[in-house]
């Protein structure tokens, strides 16, 4: 029997993940901070309706193999062996099956508890608080449950790299109150929305955008607004207003520091750090005029060639679809 390819597998795994509503799935569902994804997006996904590219994002790449090197260095630091976690398995909570997770590590003895590796790249103090407590960003909380409901365990662990070059452990106990609101986001979400093919309320998601944004114009008519429109029109026009002021103050503020900083390159302060360096010069060709230009160039010479030549650009050639941009024009007051 011919072993699968990582591809495959990871193909298979992401399948599995569609069918489930995952630990990394659950804190973006409760809406909490920084979370991966949307409610918009997990409906997406779980009714196959989000595109999933078969090569791996790079940053993803380099997690895996910094991965490794974190739990080595965690084991190290507690004094017990860990056993790596099959990247493409996907284990479901006991007794409530809708719940999933995929672990990065487990101990490899005692109580056998989940392990999760997590590497990023600025050190947040007023996030993050003493190594062995709980006192990490809510999510990570959430997520380490959902391991815990999966793997039957009552502490899981979290090992932090910042910036390449500190190491923290935390340690989460299990709390059924948070367990039990796992479970019922879970349950709520994949009842109300996936199963009756129903998207979850409109958010200011990526997500949300790009599925508006792709939905075909039929009409070319202009439809009476509702009360509910009139209420969001009101907030999008304040909302532009605030905006506008803020980018001038920004501005404003940008201006009076570069002045200040004058020919050096930059301030620091209570504030932190400000630079004002220039960037290292760049070249682009306009490739689209050199090619025009040799075709009309070749049309006087070589009839055949710039035939050819017109025959290549056209068969390269790709119409994009024109986008569907808002565009509100406020009535003037008074």
């Amino acid at each position: 029997m011919t072993e699968k390819t990582e591809e495959q597998r990871r193909a298979e795994w992401l399948e599995q993940r569609r069918q489930h509503i995952t630990s990394t799935d659950v804190p973006a569902l409760m809406k909490l901070d920084d979370s991966y994804g949307s409610p918009m997006g997990i409906f997406l996904d779980k009714r196959g309706l989000a595109e999933h590219s078969a090569e791996v994002p790079e940053y993803l790449e380099w997690g895996n193999r910094l991965q490794v090197g974190i739990l080595k260095g965690y084991a190290d630091r507690v004094g017990e062996a860990v056993d790596l976690a099959d990247p493409f398995e996907l284990i479901e909570v006991p007794d409530f099956p809708l719940l999933a997770a995929s672990l990065d590590a487990r101990w490899h003895e005692k109580d056998l508890r989940p392990v999760d590796a997590k590497n990023v790249g600025v050190f947040a103090p007023r996030e993050w608080g003493e190594p062995l407590t709980d006192e990490i960003p809510p999510r990570y909380i959430v997520q380490l449950h959902v391991q815990m409901m999966a793997t039957g365990t009552q502490v899981a662990d979290l090992a932090m790299l910042f910036g390449g070059q500190r190491m923290r452990i935390y340690r989460v106990v299990r709390d059924e109150e948070i367990a039990a609101s796992c479970r019922e986001v879970a349950e709520r979400f994949y009842h109300d929305h996936v199963l009756a093919d129903l998207p979850p309320p409109v958010d200011a998601s990526n997500e949300w955008s790009r599925f508006l944004n792709s939905r075909r114009q039929r009409t070319d008519e202009f439809v009476e607004a509702t009360a509910e429109a009139v209420d969001w029109a009101t907030r999008l026009r304040d909302a532009s207003e605030a905006k506008a002021e803020a980018e001038e103050l920004e501005k404003e503020a940008q201006n009076h520091l570069k002045a200040i900083i004058g020919e050096n390159a930059g301030i620091v302060g209570t504030f932190g750090r400000i630079s004002f360096k220039r960037n290292r010069d760049s070249e682009k060709v306009d490739e689209k005029a050199v090619i025009d230009a040799l075709a009309v160039k070749l049309c006087g010479v070589d009839p055949e060639l710039a035939a050819f030549i017109e025959s290549v650009i056209k068969q390269h050639t790709t119409c994009k679809p024109g986008a569907r941009p808002l565009r509100p024009t406020w009535h003037k007051e008074g």
